[in-house]
């Protein structure tokens, strides 16, 4: 995973680098003046710094399983899982915690129970103590 992250950060660095010259070089080299034409080039370059990140047409990062991991929560009971971006109503997978979670009495983190949690890649899981 720290590969992953790298390779991203290095991608990243490059697209940046790409864009301030462009910004920088561009209006100098084709003699932008006119200060819409200016206005117009800079925001194609803002367009450029958003999509260039989501598409990275030079580097797919591969799936990850989903990992599982051990929580500690202070009081036992059920979690709900209130959101899940891997969801497919959001283009995920469907990884997750089917909604809700039992605790466990295995310690964790400094709390006497803890949940059994799946954590799909790339996505955020959202979950709220259900009342007793």
């Amino acid at each position: 995973m720290v590969e992953w992250s790298l390779a991203n950060l290095a991608a990243w660095s490059v697209q940046a680098a790409a864009v301030v010259v462009a910004g920088a070089w561009l209006p100098a080299r084709l003699r932008l003046g006119v200060p819409r034409t200016r206005l117009l080039l800079f925001r194609l370059l803002l367009v450029a710094c958003v999509a260039l990140p989501l598409a990275q047409p030079w580097h797919a990062t591969p799936a990850a399983p989903a990992a599982q991991a051990a929580v500690g929560v202070p009081a036992p009971g059920a979690y709900a899982e209130l959101l899940n971006t891997d969801s497919s109503h959001y283009g995920g997978r469907n990884l997750g915690n089917t909604g809700r979670v039992e605790t466990e009495p295995i310690p964790a983190h400094g709390f006497p129970q803890s949940l059994n949690l799946t954590l799909p890649p790339l996505a955020a899981v959202f979950l709220k103590p259900e009342p007793l």
